[in-house]
């Protein structure tokens, strides 16, 4: 099974990629949504784990574009919302 995690965090990103490896998972991190959206040139992957918040391109933008090449959207995603302290989003 191939999983992409895109999330901007690096230790975050480890995190995952290593988890989803020891347990046979074939797995491509980008940083980014732009980077992502790159990635799917090598075709559409069976999981996503998804950083909601990420620069650029944020992840429901990612999660629409992958639904929209991936008709009729069967790629499961998992979405994510990571933030370091001081970082997290305000009203």
């Amino acid at each position: 099974m191939r999983v992409l995690i895109v999330e901007d965090d690096q230790s975050d990103s480890w995190f995952f990629s290593e988890v989803l490896r020891s347990r046979g998972y074939q797995v491509h991190a980008c940083a980014s949504g732009e980077d992502a959206m790159r990635s799917l040139e090598d075709g559409i992957p069976d999981l996503v784990l998804l950083d909601l918040l990420l620069p650029g391109i944020d992840g429901l933008e990612v999660c629409r574009r992958i639904n929209a090449l991936d008709a009729p959207g069967r790629t499961p995603f998992i979405l994510v919302v990571t933030s370091k302290e001081g970082d997290a989003l305000q009203d």
